[in-house]
């Protein structure tokens, strides 16, 4: 009966280490500069989105006292260091144009925040869905990588262009005002054409009274 529970135990621990082995780490994402609040778009899935980014690996560097110490190695940007102002890169989300852990960083976010995302090894370099030669992959296997993301445009089907959305970005108070503003300047040029006729037919009364 004892050797039965031993092995019953045995079973149950390894279905156990089995199960939490087959489980993926979750990917983390943290808003760095927020935009609030937002008055524009937010990413879903068939936008085509203009980013700008830095990549890094994280690596350990042993221990300062009790302090783990942590450096990060930039891998992947679309920026050249020290350039000030760099071409966004553009995708459309869900066409799997660059690495999943990416596409679901920017999906929610508003145009113009900064998010930052710790990407587990099988949303980026070892996605099996993706095949990375050996020779262009940025990372050892089974790393983790944090990718710091801006982003800069948001475009959608169906939705308006550059400067509609432009407008749809102004506060609606001033969006009032340019209304009362072209309202005013509409009734005073009505106003000034209706005095006009007004003193041309008095004037026109006069002469054919003087007559």
């Amino acid at each position: 009966v004892v050797g039965a529970l031993a092995d019953l135990l045995a079973s149950m621990l390894g279905l156990l280490v089995g199960s939490m082995a087959a489980v993926k780490p979750a990917m983390r994402v943290q808003v760095v500069s927020a935009v609030d609040p937002c008055r524009g778009l937010r990413v879903q899935k068939g936008d085509t989105v203009h980013i700008t980014h830095q990549g890094f690996l994280e690596e350990d560097d042993g221990k300062l006292g009790d302090v783990a110490v942590v450096t990060r190695r930039q891998i992947d940007s679309n920026c050249a260091p020290g350039v000030e102002s760099c071409e966004p890169l553009a995708f459309t989300v869900g066409a799997r144009l660059i690495i999943r852990g990416m596409e679901r960083a920017v999906v929610g976010v508003c145009q113009g925040e900064t998010v930052e995302a710790h990407i587990p090894p099988h949303l980026a370099y070892d996605d099996p869905a993706r095949t990375i030669p050996a020779e262009t992959r940025p990372v050892p296997e089974g790393s983790w990588v944090v990718y710091r993301i801006t982003v800069e445009r948001i475009e959608r089907p169906g939705q308006p262009g550059e400067l509609s959305g432009k407008l749809g970005g102004l506060e609606s108070w001033k969006i009032g005002a340019a209304a009362l503003g072209v309202a005013a300047v509409g009734f005073g040029l009505w106003w000034a054409a209706g005095a006009a006729r007004g003193k041309s037919r008095g004037t026109s009364k006069w002469k054919k009274k003087g007559k």
